[in-house]
């Protein structure tokens, strides 16, 4: 892969309350979780600094000091990555880091709670991502069917199409400057990322209607998204599914450590 057509990586760092179980081992930072001795951002950035299509790292986090200084503290080597303060959320987040650095594109975004990420599953990613004609914006995807078949038992977010069911993996490709229409209407579903149907119902009420039918495949989806975000968003089935395995409950800290200690 060719300089030119490396990525500039955004770390998200998001928080949780004090007092929640995935707080980490500095109160309020989630991103510093310890999984099998090390925190959980370490694994990121392991992943996102060995994969060939990225140049420049950046984590981006409210109070962002506190994650330099809890990675140093953990004898992290952070001369690589860079630390820059976020905005009010995940996507404002994005918005504020592009608008400030103005990067040359393509930028890629990820989050610091899928320590399962791998520099092969990055660049696989960002290959792919490339390679879409047309596209401005992509994202990585994980097949329900694959997902459960390796990991059964296990809780996941799906949204159910026509065919086959898909998970995200929090991990997506800004491919040029109309990849920034996508995230400004986002800003207005953010706060159901997490509700499978109030999050489509933002693009439309017969699009979510079909989502509920199962009547509409995934391409046909992406074809109505794109109109209303402005943007042309394409997919990314992964083969490395488990990476659409974040760390947002107690059970799936415990599946990733468990994941991890094997391969150690």
């Amino acid at each position: 892969m060719t300089l030119e057509m490396r990525f500039t990586a955004l770390v998200l760092a998001g928080d949780r309350a004090r007092d929640d179980p995935l707080a980490g081992t500095f109160p309020g930072r989630k991103a510093l979780l310890d999984i099998n001795g090390r925190p959980m951002i370490s694994y990121v950035l392991d992943a996102v600094e060995g994969a060939q299509a990225v140049s420049d790292v950046y984590v981006v986090a409210n109070q962002v000091k506190d994650i330099e200084q809890g990675l140093i503290k953990c004898g992290r080597d952070v001369k690589r990555t860079r630390f820059l303060e976020g905005g009010v959320s995940p996507v404002n987040s994005v918005l504020k880091t592009v608008e400030t650095l103005k990067p040359a594109f393509p930028v890629l975004v990820l989050t610091a709670d899928n320590p399962l990420l791998t520099p092969k599953a990055i660049d696989d990613f960002c290959h792919q991502a490339r390679a879409e004609e047309g596209a401005d914006v992509a994202f990585a995807l994980a097949e329900m069917s694959r997902l459960r078949a390796e990991f059964p038992g296990g809780r996941r977010t799906f949204v159910k199409l026509k065919g086959e069911g898909y998970s995200g993996c929090n991990l997506y490709a800004l491919l040029n400057l109309k990849a920034l229409n996508a995230a400004r209407f986002w800003l207005k579903v953010e706060a159901d990322r997490k509700k499978t149907f109030a999050m489509v119902a933002g693009f439309g009420f017969g699009t979510l209607i079909r989502v509920i039918t199962r009547t509409i495949t995934l391409e046909e989806a992406l074809v109505r998204a794109s109109k209303v975000l402005g943007a042309v968003v394409r997919p990314v089935l992964v083969e490395e599914v488990r990476i659409a395995i974040d760390v947002d409950r107690v059970k799936q800290a415990e599946l990733v450590r468990n994941i991890l200690k094997k391969e150690a």
